[in-house]
């Protein structure tokens, strides 16, 4: 399976899942701009997810408060949860999209892939990652709460 239909299939996950599960439409953003791009270990709420199997890949996702806080709440029954268990909606939202891919990518190749546990990421907590930005496939949706950016590294 090529880089590029991997990243197909978690492009139409984050579309279909976002849409369904948090009822938000986002559109996809064909052009952000470099320094956006690089903000990912400096800035904002993210949180990380590995595949293994018949793709390995690290996912991260990086979120703007305002929409962080809208897929939380929403989440939540439309209020916001406390403040402990803010991460666990952060991660169950990483957890559908992501095992939803893998479902399709497993399919396609008649092969068995996990997930790891989610790692939720603070604003001020530093990304514990070390990217290979030549591995780096990159999403971004645009939302009326800001942009999402997704970030996949393919093994």
């Amino acid at each position: 399976m090529t880089n590029s239909e991997v990243k197909q299939i978690f492009d139409a996950s984050f579309l279909d899942i976002t849409k369904k599960l948090v009822r938000l439409e986002v559109s996809r953003m064909d052009k952000i701009e470099d320094e956006q791009k690089d903000s990912l270990f400096i800035q904002g709420y993210r949180d990380k997810i590995e595949t293994k199997g018949a793709v390995n890949t690290t996912v991260i996702c990086q979120f703007p408060k305002p929409l962080f806080q809208y897929i939380i709440s929403t989440m939540h029954g439309g209020t916001s949860p406390a403040e402990e268990e803010i991460p666990l909606y952060v991660n169950e939202y990483m957890n559908i999209i992501c095992g939803h891919a893998i479902s399709k990518i497993n399919n396609i190749t008649k092969t068995k892939s996990r997930l790891s546990v989610p790692e939720f990421y603070g604003e001020e907590e530093p990304l514990d990652f070390s990217a290979e930005r030549d591995k780096e496939q990159y999403l971004a949706y645009e939302s009326p709460y800001g942009v999402l950016q997704v970030y996949l590294f393919i093994e």
